[in-house]
């Protein structure tokens, strides 16, 4: 903060020669002049930076103690605007720059939004623009509270609203809920069946009736737990099953890879299209008809310009780099290969909820075109789901 003011009042650095340093630097104190950044370049000779309110002070000092002074260095805004002080036209248009830039900053004229796959976007815009949050409006009138309260009630589905406003853009952050899932009642009558293929490893049934045991190989959709009880009178009853069952899941997972691909071998040359970004507008600075480039890549670069204090204006600098390359054939070796199908096949292994990895088996092998991976493993997880018994069986 010091800094600041110190840029907006300006600051010089100073060269003091004297016989008498200790006596200059005590009647500094008592006069109240203050400085910083003190080093010396001889026994007799010290640098010091003050602001310029100090420095008018200093003959009260001079006055005193027998001493050169002499400005090395001058900084700040006053000394930058006196530059320009018979440029008359250039000051007005900076002028100017600075309040259409406070203007525009002053109104919302991007919103942003981060959601999610399957958003509902314009449901979202409708009530955003609903609740007081459009492109135009006043960014100070701007409710954050009510929009986050109001959208929540408005879209059930959503957990979680953030607006954030920075200059002219509006930041929209939603995240999904997650539905829990549904649970039958206990007053409901139930079955437990398999949800996947598995052998069962270990059975607790606190009501119903097991229908497997510990050791049975069972396939998706086969009872595992009756909700149907029959007592030792030969009377049945129907209840709600409950069972902790568990299973040992094998699952299996095969890739393959070509190992001959094309390398890219660049150039060196490349081109750069700088286009201007507008709300609603693109304005092209590069005149160029197009890239001459047969094969080239295309890199995009988006620099968001601020105003003074991070404030976001609504404008935006793109930056298009193409580099030219060229193909050569080339091929991976085995290893490469088998670490990279080794990462694909893992990653396409989704366990189910609580499961315990036991056991895995990862098999490789190559011709002259291809490297193949497969992969398997052996999971303890949770086995079974509810189903309710209707009435007509």
């Amino acid at each position: 903060m010091q800094k600041i003011i110190n840029f907006f009042l300006g600051s010089v650095y100073v060269r003091i020669e004297t016989s008498y340093p200790e006596r200059f630097l005590n009647l500094c104190a008592k006069f109240g002049i203050a400085f910083w950044d003190m080093s010396n370049e001889a026994i007799d000779v010290i640098f010091v930076r003050m602001t310029v309110r100090n420095f008018r002070r200093l003959p009260d000092v001079v006055r005193k103690v027998p001493c050169r002074v002499h400005i090395t260095e001058k900084n700040g805004l006053p000394f930058f605007l006196h530059r320009f002080r018979k440029r008359k036209a250039l000051v007005l248009g900076c002028m100017a720059f600075c309040v259409a830039a406070w203007i525009f900053t002053s109104f919302v004229w991007v919103i942003d939004i981060e959601g999610f796959s399957g958003l509902d976007t314009e449901k979202l815009n409708e009530n955003l623009r609903k609740y007081g949050l459009d492109v135009g409006v006043y960014a100070s009138g701007v409710d954050v509270d009510a929009i986050k309260n109001n959208i929540l009630i408005e879209m059930p589905e959503l957990s979680y609203v953030s607006v954030n406003l920075n200059g002219a853009y509006a930041y929209v952050t939603v995240k999904k809920r997650s539905m829990p899932p549904e649970i039958l009642s206990k007053e409901i009558p139930c079955d437990i069946i398999a949800d996947k293929d598995g052998t069962i490893s270990d059975i607790t049934v606190k009501s119903g009736t097991p229908q497997v045991k510990r050791g049975d190989a069972v396939i998706k959709g086969q009872l595992l737990a009756s909700g149907y009880i029959t007592g030792r009178a030969g009377t049945t009853i129907i209840t709600h099953a409950d069972a902790e069952i568990r299973a040992d899941i094998w699952r299996k997972v095969s890739a393959r890879m070509l190992k001959k691909y094309e390398k890219k071998v660049y150039s060196g040359r490349e081109e750069k299209v700088y286009t201007i970004i507008l709300p609603k507008r693109r304005i092209k600075l590069s005149f160029n008809s197009g890239i001459s480039y047969a094969k080239c890549d295309k890199i995009i670069e988006t620099t968001e310009l601020e105003f003074f204090g991070g404030i976001k204006l609504p404008l935006a600098l793109e930056c298009e780099t193409f580099r030219e390359y060229k193909t050569e054939a080339s091929f991976f070796t085995d290893a490469e290969i088998f670490d990279e199908l080794g990462q694909d096949v893992h990653s396409c292994l989704i366990p189910g909820e609580d499961a315990v990895e036991k056991d895995s088996d990862f098999v490789t092998s190559s011709d002259d075109t291809f490297a193949y991976a497969t992969l398997t493993v052996k999971h303890n997880e949770p086995i079974g789901e509810k189903r309710e018994i209707l009435k007509n069986g």
